[in-house]
């Protein structure tokens, strides 16, 4: 029997922000978090240039990232257009920092940052997260992917609270990470970002936040708190999160909701969708999608109810039968789960190729004369997954024409019949089993399966085996009585 954790980890939701409901108050504000100015050495755009870019592309705030240095742009405020200090804190190597360049390979954006480049050459992570916190801003990992920072560093460190998820320079979108961090349990918030040093990754990806109002208090409060979705095309105009409920709208065409370990669990047509998270399951989230591929995700919501920790039981005896020479059917026994199972993931080689909540496949476009191994796990709604079941494997009969179209293969026709004339449905040696059904199963459509008597139509007498034929003057056909003998 599975066991659910009543307690929820403290550590969770600990120095990370809310991850109450949110409601739709307040107003949206696009932003941007990690921009370079010529205060860095890999850019050469002036302060002044990079603000009135993001002003004529639509941007309410920006934080100018410069490395190793505090570019302060506030002359360049509006009441419709604001700039947070920032430092993209680039160290790791234990080399010491020149400002505007970089000493190391980890890279955290310390957003709102109080002064000027804070002392120190740490060499962790954590270190530089401490750097930024103990100077009073709010910490975002920057292109973790491209720096190589794992699930478990990001896991095991405390007090980052933003994580770079739609990242230019990480491309493709990988939200693998993000999603190993948040099934460890962990809540940190995924942001959209150009990290441009130049004109030409100018509004590629933002965050949208939602505010009381345009004021570095308040922007950072709703970051902190995750109240903000990221974006690289579709808008959201709404999101709401209560009693395990999570409520999109938004002008995509596609919303997908995930689960723990990056479980789909539902997809609906549209750009307004509603989910409950199964109890048990860990937390949830929101995939937006619009015609062109673009997405904006939600922030990941933790409704902190028990937790479901085991997996479904292995999917038994699988099962593999040969169809044809392009096709294979696999099949197995249901698995078990004390909530509910949600799926099952079918394995060929080794690598999954498909999702199903049957308990049974059909392989299709396969290659003619060839072994096929397979194997299947069975997964629930809050992303627990059986190891694989054990192998099944098959080989596809060889390539043949069927030029009569009765779903038997010429040559096999030819071999056991010496003619065309037969076809799938019918049963040569009345056995019970369809010459169709003989021809899948490999068995000899002309000879029975087992020693057996009976009586029938004349028309099969002498076909095979041993027989005595009795015949006799009825007013109809002649009728026979036969043993047969397989030999």
């Amino acid at each position: 029997m599975k066991k659910l954790i009543v307690s929820f980890l403290a550590t969770m939701v600990a120095g990370q922000g809310s991850v109450a409901s949110q409601s739709n108050a307040g107003q949206w504000y696009k932003g941007q978090l990690h921009v370079h100015t010529s205060n860095s050495f890999d850019s050469s755009d002036p302060p002044a240039t990079v603000v009135s870019r993001y002003k004529s592309a639509g941007y309410d705030f920006i934080a100018i990232s410069d490395h190793n240095f505090v570019t302060h742009a506030q002359q360049y405020d509006t009441s419709t257009f604001l700039t947070l200090p920032n430092n993209e804190l680039s160290l790791g190597s234990g080399n010491p920092v020149v400002p505007g360049t970089v000493t190391g390979p980890i890279h955290v954006n310390a957003i709102n940052i109080s002064g000027a480049q804070p002392p120190g050459s740490p060499t962790t992570l954590q270190g530089v997260i401490d750097l930024a916190v103990n100077a009073g801003a709010l910490a975002q990992i920057n292109h973790p992917v491209r720096s190589g920072i794992s699930a478990s560093a990001i896991i095991a460190s405390q007090g980052a609270t933003l994580l770079e998820v739609i990242q230019t320079h990480d491309i493709p979108v990988n939200t693998a990470l993000w999603d190993t961090v948040l099934s460890g349990g962990k809540q940190i918030y995924a942001t959209g970002t150009d990290d441009a040093h130049n004109s030409g990754n100018t509004n590629r990806c933002w965050v949208v936040v939602r505010a009381n109002s345009l004021t570095v208090a308040d922007i950072v409060t709703a970051l902190r708190n995750g109240d903000f979705y990221a974006s690289n095309g579709p808008s959201i105009s709404s999101i709401s999160k209560a009693n395990r409920t999570l409520s999109v709208n938004s002008d995509g065409s596609t919303v997908t909701f995930i689960g723990r370990n990056g479980t789909v669990l539902h997809t609906v047509n549209s750009g307004s969708a509603s989910y409950t998270l199964p109890l048990g399951g860990l937390y949830l989230r929101a995939v937006v999608t619009n015609g062109s591929g673009q997405v904006a995700y939600t922030q990941a919501y933790f409704p902190g109810s028990p937790l479901d920790t085991a997996a479904p039981s292995i999917p038994g005896n699988p099962t593999a039968s040969v169809i044809s020479s392009s096709q294979i059917d696999l099949s197995w026994n249901a698995s078990t789960d004390n909530v509910g199972v949600a799926g099952y993931r079918v394995y060929q080689g080794g690598t999954q190729i498909a999702t199903t909540s049957q308990t049974s496949y059909p392989h299709t476009g396969l290659a003619p004369s060839t072994t096929y191994s397979y194997g299947v796990a069975a997964y629930d709604a809050a992303g627990n997954a059986s190891v694989q079941s054990a192998s099944a494997s098959a080989t596809t009969h060889p390539a043949s024409s069927d030029s009569d179209a009765d779903s038997l293969a010429d040559s096999w026709e030819i071999q056991y019949f010496g003619n065309l004339t037969q076809d799938g449905s019918g049963d040569f040696d009345a056995d019970g089993a369809t010459n169709l059904a003989e021809y899948q199963a490999g068995t000899d459509p002309t000879q029975v399966p087992s020693t057996g008597s009976y009586g029938g139509n004349d028309s099969g007498c002498g076909a095979t085996g041993v027989e005595m034929l009795l015949p006799f003057l009825i007013l109809g056909p002649v009728w026979c009585w036969r043993r047969r003998v397989k030999p």
